[in-house]
């Protein structure tokens, strides 16, 4: 019995701290935004990631004397999705597609650190470089502008 009325009243005191950790995270989200981007590691960590894959690509054999071909994801990888995140935490949206197309038809994603350099060092090469996007055609011609502004070459981008 003693057993069992610790548990309820270990259990009872749970509710109000789901609450408050509820309460307490769109402040946490905006922390950790923050943090990315202010973090002088993560950008030091994205140059030399982007400069490996460039010097990969550059070692890579074309295959059978034919061009060669790179894919890369638009979203969080090219382009940065923190406005979009932001967007979300202040105007409590979830994550999705609406808030994604949102921040598409503002045309506010910008590059990350070193990511035109390398996309456009593979066609100065002679190579092709696919953009991939999981938004919708008809949001196309705003990913195009995004794309264009930062000095990106956008030329074949398979929309879902």
């Amino acid at each position: 019995m003693a057993d069992g009325a610790a548990l309820l009243m270990a259990l009872a005191g749970c509710a109000p701290d789901a609450d408050r950790a509820r309460q307490q995270l769109p402040q946490q989200t905006v922390m950790g935004l923050n943090r990315f981007q202010q973090s002088g590691e993560y950008r030091a960590l994205a140059l030399q990631t982007f400069r490996l894959a460039t010097q990969a690509f550059d070692r890579a054999p074309p295959p059978d004397a034919k061009p060669r071909a790179a894919a890369v994801d638009l979203g969080d990888t090219l382009l940065d999705n923190r406005a979009c995140s932001a967007w979300q935490v202040r105007s409590a949206q979830p994550d999705g597609n609406a808030s994604g197309s949102y921040l598409t038809q503002a045309r506010q994603a910008w590059p990350f650190p070193a990511r035109v350099d390398v996309a456009q060092h593979v066609p100065r090469a002679g190579d092709t470089l696919f953009y991939v996007s999981h938004r919708d055609r008809q949001e196309h011609a705003a990913i195009v502008a995004n794309l264009t502004q930062p000095g990106f070459r956008p030329s074949i981008i398979p929309c879902v």
